[in-house]
């Protein structure tokens, strides 16, 4: 194996290495206890409550007289959106990219091809 060949795969191993602690960390951040936060919305006629814990997971669902009137469609569109309104106030501000888009990452793999062919073709 080249030096340079050498060299590459010692900065993706430490390339891995960063990427493992970053998912590391966001794991045991999201894994971690969560206070004992709620978040409420509600649809924007009122016709659905929802409340959720402080993962943002659904704790409980009330719903208005007014439901009756809906149809299946026009339910589920007052309950997702009073669901989005309580997950909101739960969920810190998006940072951009989040920690499940890293295992959709080819990177690595895209290095590791660059390597293996650029040693192919100095055999």
């Amino acid at each position: 194996m080249s030096q340079d060949a050498g060299a590459q795969f010692a900065a993706l191993h430490e390339q891995i290495q960063r990427s493992l602690a970053d998912a590391m960390a966001a794991s045991d951040e999201y894994t971690a206890e969560e206070p004992a936060k709620t978040g409420t919305g509600r649809s924007e006629r009122g016709e659905a409550t929802v409340t959720v814990d402080g993962k943002g997971l659904l704790r409980a669902v009330q719903f208005d007289h007014a439901v009756a009137d809906l149809d299946a469609e026009e339910l589920r569109t007052v309950t997702m959106d009073a669901l989005q309104a309580a997950q909101e106030k739960v969920r810190p501000p998006s940072s951009g990219r989040s920690p499940a888009a890293a295992l959709h990452d080819s990177t690595v793999a895209d290095q590791l091809d660059a390597i293996f062919t650029e040693m192919k073709g100095q055999a």
